[in-house]
C-alpha cells in the first residue's frame, strides 16, 4: 500500500526519534544544569545581600560610634576649656591672696610709729616705777574671743582681787610667728604697765588708732571697725573695765 511506511523510512523515523530523544535528554540535562547554576547564583546573591546588610549595619554602628566620639570629644574640649578658665581664676585669687600676705608681712615689719612710741614709753615708765603690784597666785581672769576682718584671736585678762586688770595674754589663731611674737611682746609690756600702776585709760590713749594689718570690721558692735589688733584690744579693755559697756 502506498500509505504504508517502508522499512527504510521507518528506520529513518526511528533514528530521528532517537536523535530527538537524545537531544531532549541533553536539553533537559542542560536546563537542569542551568537551573542548578541559577540556583547557586541566587544563593550567592542572597549571601551577598546578607553580607551587604551586615556590612551596612556594621558601618552604621561605626558611624554612630564615631559621631558619639566626636560629640564626647567636643564636650571634653569644653570641659578642658572650662577647667582652664577655673584654674586661671583660682590663680588670680591665689596671686591676690599672696599679694595680701606680702602686704601683711610688710605692714607687720613696719608697724605704725605711734605703736612703737607707745611701747617705748610704756617700757620707760615701767623702768622708772619702783613699786610693782603682784597678782595673787590663784586669780580670776576673763577670756575674750575677737575677729578683725576675718582674723581670729583670743585675749585673756588676769584680774587683781579688786577686779581690775593686772595682766594680758594675746593669742592669734592661724597666724605666723611674726604676729604671734609681736602679740606676746605687747601682752608682756601691757602686764608690766598694769602691775606698775599704768591705767587702762592711758594704755588706750597710746595704743588706739594705731594702724597696721589686720584691720577692718569686727564682731563687736561697740567698736565697729578697728585700725589694728592693738587698737581693738585697748579699746575693748577700756569699754570693759572703765565704761563697763561690754
Amino acid at each position: 500500500m502506498t500509505d504504508e511506511i517502508s522499512r527504510e523510512e521507518y528506520a529513518e523515523l526511528a533514528l530521528t526519534n532517537e536523535v530527538l530523544r537524545l537531544k531532549k535528554d541533553d536539553l533537559s540535562a542542560l536546563i537542569k544544569a542551568k537551573d542548578n547554576e541559577l540556583y547557586e547564583k541566587c544563593e550567592r546573591i542572597d549571601k551577598l545581600k546578607s553580607s551587604r546588610t551586615q556590612l551596612l549595619t556594621s558601618l552604621k554602628k561605626e558611624q554612630k560610634f564615631l559621631t558619639d566620639s566626636v560629640q564626647a570629644n567636643d564636650k571634653l574640649k569644653e570641659t578642658i576649656i572650662h577647667n582652664e578658665e577655673q584654674i586661671a581664676r583660682l590663680n588670680e585669687v591665689i596671686n591676690y591672696k599672696n599679694a595680701q600676705i606680702d602686704k601683711l608681712k610688710t605692714n607687720l615689719h613696719h608697724a605704725d610709729e605711734d605703736s612703737k612710741i607707745a611701747i617705748t614709753e610704756a617700757v620707760e615708765r615701767t623702768e622708772n616705777t619702783t613699786s610693782r603690784a603682784n597678782l595673787p597666785d590663784t586669780r580670776k581672769s576673763i577670756t575674750h574671743k575677737f575677729f578683725i576682718n576675718g582674723h581670729e584671736g583670743y585675749m585673756t585678762v588676769g584680774l587683781f582681787e579688786d577686779g581690775t586688770p593686772g595682766e594680758l595674754f594675746i593669742r592669734m589663731a592661724k597666724e605666723g610667728s611674726t604676729i604671734g611674737g609681736l602679740m606676746d611682746a605687747i601682752g608682756i609690756l601691757t602686764s608690766m604697765c598694769l602691775q606698775h600702776g599704768m591705767t587702762v585709760e592711758k594704755l588706750r590713749e597710746k595704743f588706739e588708732h594705731g594702724r597696721f594689718e589686720p584691720s577692718g570690721f569686727t564682731h563687736c558692735k561697740e567698736i565697729g571697725d578697728a585700725s589694728s589688733i592693738t587698737d581693738y584690744i585697748f579699746r575693748w579693755m577700756d569699754l570693759k573695765f572703765i565704761e563697763g559697756r561690754v
